[in-house]
């Protein structure tokens, strides 16, 4: 994992906003970094991406991801979800593609985060 995607949504609308991409090294971000993130925009729970093949197999960064969680959830001691982000580039790239001229590296990162999470939302209404 080289990037990381970061939305912010909210359950009340179901609405998700893509709000930046992080760059990571072997999985681990600038720790400094989500630790403003957090301080900022002080999320009550965390939605991490699960990468899968189009049929639903697992393939090596997968586990990645699910490692990554691990990280999260011991460090910031919120509950963490999972959530199918299939897809998620190809409709970022396709809704960025009708705005831009050129598609941003960074933004499109951050949109499929926006995607993913508003779909999590979607179908996760509140307790």
């Amino acid at each position: 994992m080289k990037y990381i995607g970061v939305a912010t949504g909210q359950h009340l609308t179901a609405t998700a906003t893509a709000l930046t991409t992080l760059r990571a090294n072997n999985g681990i971000p600038d720790w400094a970094q989500m630790d403003n993130l957090f301080a900022l925009w002080q999320p009550e729970a965390i939605v991490v991406g699960l990468p899968t093949t189009l049929d639903g197999q697992v393939q090596p960064i997968f586990y990645c991801a699910r490692k990554f969680a691990k990280r999260l959830k011991a460090r910031y001691k919120l509950e963490v979800h999972f959530a199918d982000e299939r897809l998620t580039t190809k409709m970022a790239l396709t809704q960025l593609a009708s705005h831009h001229k050129k598609t941003d590296f960074k933004l499109l990162n951050a949109k499929a985060a926006e995607i993913m999470l508003q779909d999590w939302l979607a179908g996760n209404p509140p307790r």
